[in-house]
């Protein structure tokens, strides 16, 4: 089951030695303001509870169901059943025997009752006030514990669950249907795109290095979509062209045919996987990545490797099951949407891929989750001093596209144009002894995406040929400067991508539109921390703290649930009262 630890709004008032903070303590419980200003009986009956409670010690004043019930009734508040009581303040199972259960409580105990429900409350309803009303007035222990389902389960039970599970029938992972991490790309339709723009190119070129007519370098090929390629391409191949890989043509043949082998081959594994998760039974967890280029194929590859297999199954012994998008391929466009949003459907959870930037797919499979009131997990990689050589290392593996569009993005996004961006390049930079001074960003960029743009002038090829491998190594000084300065700017733009989605996000909290919760989004930095959120929303293990909001004036903003360990907002209570009236008298409208 959650747990909870801090409460700012409940610590604050302790310890309940006046009336004003018990006042406030069950302000915070019945989500309405309660006062005992004047000097009444029923103020003078608390400061008598008071006296008592100072006298004996509050951590000795024991006080049971009925003594609560009276309690609220001092303050003019409704009485509470006792399934209310009993889990929230005696932290019982009101399912359990009567016999079995904690029958009272310490006066000292109240604050935590509160904290509990109010935990609660935010999981569940989104509203105290409603939550409080709802609850309190329950006297079936069943249907209490339905209410709060499935944030009380037992975690140790829900743990028991999994790790009893039977095998699928079908299985993926190991098997000889698992695609490699190289060969990933070829499930994406744009990298086939490029490939077979690639072949049309080739055959074109080859076609004419052997003097043949355009008719006749078409005349034996039953593609359409491979012929019009090449009937489009023929008049643009300049002499210069064909004599640069005339006497390449055979390797560059050997290339074109086992890269096209390989991605049918890849295709046809991934229409075996499709079948694969369309059997089976339930499923965990649902990976929402882009899939444009290949470079974000192998990341998921390596982040599935890390954090499922061998951090979950092997080490925690959680045996899950997720849909990876990455290892699954349709031909048919609608198909594959139809069958990823099934798989978002049946998910209990989603992983959000945060990677460079935005795109339609992944952001609108995040915010179909929380609309579902499902939890979504951000991974966002954290790239510290200690990363950044390997993060160096992954930039020579990179193609030219990658820096190309990379550097046209930040710059659109005026990323370079912020100072703390550049003082923090900079400071990375230092460390890979590189040092840039803050006004050379543009400078340096510029020269970088000239360096790019001059290869796209003269480049023929993608993915068949070594014109990238030649050119890197006849400008190898300056791509060993662009590798560095990529490194340092990845590390810096992965925080701020990392605080969009703690802070500013537009959908990082949504609401789940069945019951009106705001429902959030967890951010994790590394494999264990997402290894350790997922285990925690699937075992229902997860701890939360209750903090207050305010801006930078300090206004109050609200009420927010935030996950211990990642401090991420899952949960949020607006403090606009009138919002808050107009929200629940009219969402939940029938």
């Amino acid at each position: 089951m959650v747990t909870f630890g801090a409460d700012q709004a409940v610590d604050a008032l302790q310890p309940l030695d006046t009336v004003e903070r018990i006042c406030s303590l069950l302000s915070l419980l019945c989500g309405e303001q309660i006062c005992l200003t004047e000097p009444t009986p029923a103020r003078e009956a608390v400061i008598g509870i008071l006296r008592h409670a100072h006298d004996i010690g509050a951590d000795k004043l024991s006080m049971n169901y009925e003594e609560f019930n009276e309690l609220l009734l001092i303050f003019n508040q409704y009485r509470v059943e006792r399934p209310f009581f009993e889990f929230f303040f005696a932290q019982e199972d009101p399912r359990k025997e009567e016999a079995s259960k904690k029958q009272s409580i310490l006066f000292s105990e109240l604050p935590a009752g509160v904290t509990r429900f109010r935990g609660f409350a935010l999981l569940c309803y989104g509203n105290f006030r409603f939550g409080y009303r709802e609850l309190s007035k329950i006297s079936d222990p069943a249907i209490f514990m339905n209410k709060l389902e499935p944030w009380n389960v037992d975690s140790s039970e829900e743990q028991k669950k999994i790790r009893n599970r039977k095998e699928a029938l079908l299985q993926l992972a190991g098997t000889r249907d698992e695609i490699s991490k190289d060969q990933t790309p070829w499930l994406g339709y744009l990298t086939g795109d490029r490939l077979e723009n690639d072949h049309a190119l080739f055959r074109a070129i080859a076609a004419k290095a052997y003097d043949l007519r355009e008719s006749e370098a078409v005349s034996e090929i039953g593609d359409v979509r491979l012929v019009e390629k090449i009937n489009k391409l023929w008049p643009a191949i300049k002499d210069e062209q064909v004599d640069r890989f005339n006497n390449h043509i055979s390797r560059l043949e050997g290339i074109v045919t086992r890269k096209r082998e390989e991605a049918v081959q890849a295709r046809e594994r991934g229409i075996r996987n499709t079948l694969k998760y369309l059997t089976w039974d339930y499923l965990d967890v649902y990976i929402a990545t882009s899939m444009r280029h290949e470079w974000e194929f192998e990341e998921t590859f390596t982040f599935v490797k890390e954090v499922f297999e061998e951090r979950l199954s092997k080490r925690n012994n959680l045996p899950l099951r997720w849909f990876d998008p990455t290892q699954s391929y349709d031909p048919n466009l609608i198909d594959k949407g139809l069958l990823e949003g099934l798989m978002l459907k049946r998910a209990k959870c989603c992983i959000y891929m945060a990677q460079e930037c935005d795109t339609l797919g992944k952001d609108s499979e995040l915010a179909a989750t929380l609309a579902q009131g499902k939890p979504v997990i951000a991974y966002v990689r954290r790239i510290d001093k200690e990363d950044l050589q390997d993060e160096i290392e992954q930039m020579k593996r990179r193609p030219f596209r990658y820096f190309r569009q990379r550097l046209t993005y930040l710059l659109s996004d005026t990323f370079f144009e912020k100072p703390d961006n550049r003082s923090n390049i900079c400071t990375a930079l230092a460390q890979l002894e590189m040092p840039l001074s803050e006004d050379k960003f543009r400078e340096i960029v510029e020269n970088f995406l000239k360096l790019l743009y001059d290869f796209e002038s003269e480049r023929s090829f993608e993915l068949i040929s070594d014109e990238e491998a030649e050119y890197r190594k006849a400008h190898e000084a300056k791509f060993r400067r662009l590798e560095k300065f990529m490194a340092a700017v990845e590390s810096v733009a992965a925080n701020n991508r990392a605080k969009t989605l703690q802070a500013r996000h537009p959908l990082s909290m949504q609401v789940n539109l069945q019951t009106g919760v705001a429902n959030g989004v967890f951010v994790t930095r590394d494999y264990a921390d997402c290894a350790r959120v997922i285990e925690g929303v699937l075992t229902r293990s997860l701890r939360f703290a209750i903090r207050e909001e305010v801006d930078e004036i300090g206004q109050s903003l609200g009420t927010s649930l935030r996950e211990s360990h990642t401090n991420s907002k899952f949960r949020i209570v607006t403090a606009n009262e009138c919002l808050t009236n107009s929200f629940w008298n009219f969402y939940l409208e029938s």
